[in-house]
């Protein structure tokens, strides 16, 4: 861009007044088209920057959902074991069958605590990923008021004995 302008700056021969003011016209264009060179750079540059923070971010939030998975499947192994070292008790005699439902009925509600945590605090992550301006705080509000419902709806669905639903 400079050259191009150098040169139409340098064929003009003379030094009249209208000369003068044409190579002020070329000057005057020159800056005008740097300024516009340097801002789209800029801009590109700024664009640039927030797709690859953008792309961090969702590998990071990617990472985040696929370890939050494997922690579900962990607990869903866990529950499974427990279950069945409660039924082998069941079947062996050393429990009755009012005892084996109120604690199958207390393994779920805390399996059901455990993931219901877990997704909450992967959830949490998350939001602490969320880009700058984001309202993090209110976010986080609100899963833990999500959380708290839920919490409230599973111990609200069954009563004390365990497994009985209300109606």
């Amino acid at each position: 861009i400079r050259l191009n302008f150098t040169r139409k700056i340098a064929a003009i021969k003379g030094n009249s007044e209208i000369e003068q003011k044409l190579r002020e016209l070329y000057a005057e264009q020159l800056q005008k088209s740097l300024a516009d060179k340097e801002k789209q750079w800029a801009d590109k540059t700024k664009r640039e920057e927030k797709e690859r923070a953008d792309k961090i971010r969702q590998d990071r939030i990617d990472e985040l959902n696929k370890l939050s998975e494997i922690e579900a499947t962990n607990l869903v192994t866990s529950q499974i074991e427990e279950n069945m070292a409660l039924e082998e008790k069941y079947k062996e005699g050393l429990l009755s069958r009012e005892e084996y439902e109120r604690e199958k009925f207390e393994l779920q509600k805390k399996y059901n605590a455990m993931a219901l945590e877990n997704t909450i605090k992967t959830a949490e992550a998350i939001v602490a990923l969320m880009p700058d301006g984001a309202d993090k705080d209110a976010a986080i509000a609100k899963l833990r008021q999500q959380q708290a419902k839920l919490k409230e709806v599973m111990n609200s669905e069954f009563d004390d004995k365990g497994g009985d639903k209300k109606d």
